[in-house]
């Protein structure tokens, strides 16, 4: 891969699980060979460069990219305090690690409220 990998650590098991389940349909002969280009951050979500595969990998890629907008890029925590952070650089990331609340969209306002978050298990 050309550029390597741009985001947060957060999303890893966003990425393994994708890598996976494309390299799985590859194995079976269903999609030629899958090569990411580039894979970073922009605006907020997950993007993936890639060439090769088929409409179902690209499907597969489109879902990844839709959940990173979901989980936190520093810790990979998904539930109601995720939401993107306004100061600053657009960022994807619970509470905890969004810095000041006050400049903070959650995801799912209805459910999500300070009194909401959780440290999470080490």
């Amino acid at each position: 891969m050309h550029w390597g990998l741009e985001c947060g650590d957060g999303w890893f098991s966003i990425l393994d699980t994708l890598c996976s389940s494309i390299q799985r349909r590859v194995d079976r002969q269903y999609s030629s060979q899958v090569v990411f280009g580039q894979v970073k951050e922009k605006v907020s979500a997950l993007r993936i460069y890639s060439s090769g595969g088929d409409e179902y990998t690209d499907a597969l890629i489109e879902f990844a990219e839709q959940l990173s907008m979901k989980t936190c890029e520093v810790c990979g925590r998904m539930d109601e305090t995720v939401g993107r952070n306004k100061h600053g650089w657009i960022k994807t990331t619970c509470v905890q690690h969004s810095g000041d609340v006050s400049d903070f969209y959650f995801n799912n306002p209805e459910t999500a409220s300070i009194s909401s978050i959780k440290t999470p298990a080490v």
